[in-house]
C-alpha cells in the first residue's frame, strides 16, 4: 500500500500494513519533521533569481521549518509562493542586499506580504492569503494620525444625503472623496450599515449603461512631507459589491499632481495594483502595499477603479479605508467624530442662517459684516458660494481669506438695511 502525506508540513501517513516490521522509520522521520516545523530554519538564496518562484512539495525542506531566511543579492523584484492550499505560520527573515523587493505569498492567488530588508516578519497563511501576524505594534512616530485618508469611515457627508455623479466628471460626494462614472451617471448615498465596528459606508448605486466607477481622494502636500520616493504605502479597507458574481478587476494606484496641490494634470507614481477576487454579496477585507516610484513633493492621491459595469439594481460599498506609511496594514484608526469633521472642514464647509443689519445715511453706502470660518482653510482664496435675502440693499462677498470673508451690503436708499437667511459653502478642495 502507499503512504499519504499531510497538506501543510508533508508529514508521512503510512497506509495500513506498511512498515510492518519497521515502524521506527516513519515515526522517527515524522517526529523530525514536526520538530523542524516548530523550531527549524531553512536558507534560501535569491542571487540570480527574478520574477515569481512557486514552491512545490519537492521544496518541503525550504518551507517546512518555522524560520525561512532569505540570503544573497536581489537583482530584481522576487516573489516566493507557498504551494496553493498550504497553510501555517512562519518567521520570514529578509537578510538580502540589493534595492529590490522580496515578497512572500501563496500560489492560491490571495494577498502577499513584502518583507522589508533586514527585517524579520511573522506571517500566517490560510492556504490562499498571506498576512502579517501581530502587526499592530507601531513606531512612536506612526501611532497618531497614521491614516492619511480623511473620512475613511465615511461619517461626514456635508453634501448629502445624496449626490448624482455625471459621466466623465470627477465629483465630490462624501467629504474629501471624489467619485467618477463612465457610461451612465450614478447616485452616491451614505449607507447606515457596514462592517463590524463601522457605522457607515459609501454606497454607489449602479445605473443602466454604466461601465465603471472610481473613488479618489487627493492628499494635501503638507500632509505627506514624510513620504518620499521609494516609500512603501499600504492601502486597506472593506469592499462589498452586489453584481451577482465575483469581481477580479478592482484596481488602485497612487498618483501625484505635476504642480504643488494643483491637480490640473497628474501622473501615476506607483504600480497599478489589482485587489484579489471580491465575491458578490459579502464584505471583503483587502490589504496591499506598493512602493512609490517618483517624488511626492506636490502631494499624492489614491484612486480605486471598479472596472466592471455597475448596472441598475447593483451597488458598490466601501468602508474603513486606510492609507498608511509602511508595508503592513494596522487596525483602522478611529478618530473622534469632531476631529474628523474639523479635518473635513479645512477643505469644505457649509454655512447657514447668518445675517446682518445696519443704517445707511445715503444710497450706495457699504456695510461689510465679517464671518469667521469654523476651520482655517487650505488656501487663502477659497471659493465662496452664498445666497442672501436682502432688504434695502444688495449683498456681495468681499475680502476672502483663509479664515474669513465679508458679506458687504450696499444700501439702495438711506435708512435701515439688512439681510438674513444667508447660506452657502466655502470650498477649498483639491
Amino acid at each position: 500500500m502507499t503512504s499519504t502525506f499531510t497538506t501543510n508540513k508533508y508529514i508521512e501517513q503510512p497506509a495500513s500494513g506498511d512498515y510492518a516490521s519497521g515502524w521506527a522509520t516513519p515515526v522517527n522521520n515524522d517526529w523530525a519533521a514536526i520538530d523542524t516545523a516548530f523550531g527549524g530554519s531553512s536558507s534560501v538564496s535569491v542571487t540570480g533569481v527574478s520574477g515569481t518562484v512557486t514552491w512545490t512539495t519537492s521544496n518541503i525542506s525550504l518551507y517546512r521549518p518555522l524560520t525561512i531566511v532569505f540570503t544573497g543579492t536581489l537583482s530584481a523584484n522576487v516573489v516566493y509562493q507557498l504551494p496553493s492550499g498550504v497553510g501555517g505560520q512562519w518567521v520570514v527573515y529578509n537578510n538580502t542586499s540589493g534595492s529590490y523587493t522580496l515578497t512572500f505569498g501563496s500560489a492560491g492567488g490571495g494577498s502577499n506580504v513584502i518583507i522589508p530588508s533586514s527585517t524579520r516578519v511573522y506571517v500566517s497563511c490560510d492556504g490562499t492569503n498571506v498576512y502579517v501576524i501581530g502587526n499592530t505594534v507601531l513606531n512612536q512616530n506612526q501611532s497618531f494620525m497614521r491614516n492619511r485618508l480623511i473620512n475613511g469611515a465615511f461619517q461626514v457627508y456635508q453634501r448629502g444625503p445624496s449626490v448624482t455623479v455625471p459621466t466623465s466628471t470627477l465629483t465630490y460626494t462624501f467629504d474629501r472623496w471624489l467619485v467618477g462614472a463612465a457610461g451612465a451617471a450614478v447616485v452616491v448615498t451614505q449607507n447606515g450599515s457596514a462592517t463590524p465596528g463601522n457605522s457607515y459606508s459609501i454606497n454607489i448605486a449602479g445605473a443602466t449603461g454604466n461601465t465603471s466607477v472610481s473613488l479618489t481622494q487627493r492628499i494635501e502636500s503638507l500632509n505627506v512631507l514624510d513620504i518620499t520616493f521609494g516609500s512603501y504605502l499600504t492601502l486597506s479597507g472593506y469592499v462589498f459589491q452586489s453584481t451577482g458574481s465575483a469581481v477580479t478587476n478592482l484596481q488602485w494606484v497612487i498618483n501625484a499632481p505635476t504642480a504643488s496641490d494643483n491637480w490640473a494634470s497628474q501622473t501615476n507614481i506607483s504600480p497599478v495594483t489589482t485587489v484579489p477576487s471580491i465575491p458578490s454579496g459579502t464584505w471583503t477585507y483587502f490589504s496591499q502595499t506598493v512602493q512609490l516610484t517618483s517624488s511626492t513633493a506636490n502631494g499624492i492621491g489614491v484612486s480605486l477603479g471598479f472596472n466592471t459595469a455597475l448596472t441598475a439594481g447593483t451597488n458598490l460599498y466601501f468602508s474603513a479605508l486606510q492609507l498608511e506609511l509602511g508595508q503592513f496594514a494596522t487596525a483602522f484608526e478611529r478618530r473622534q467624530y469632531g476631529t474628523e469633521f474639523s479635518l473635513c472642514q479645512r477643505y469644505y464647509e457649509k454655512i447657514s442662517n447668518f445675517s446682518g443689519s445696519g443704517y445707511a445715511l445715503a444710497a450706495g453706502s457699504g456695510w461689510p459684516v465679517y464671518f469667521r470660518f469654523a476651520v482655517v482653510k487650505r488656501t487663502t482664496s477659497p471659493t465662496i458660494s452664498a445666497t442672501y435675502t436682502p432688504s434695502n440693499c444688495t449683498v456681495t462677498t468681499i475680502n476672502i481669506s483663509s479664515d474669513q470673508f465679508a458679506a458687504n451690503a450696499v444700501s439702495s436708499a438711506a435708512g435701515l438695511l439688512g439681510w438674513y437667511g444667508g447660506s452657502g459653502t466655502i470650498n477649498a478642495e483639491l
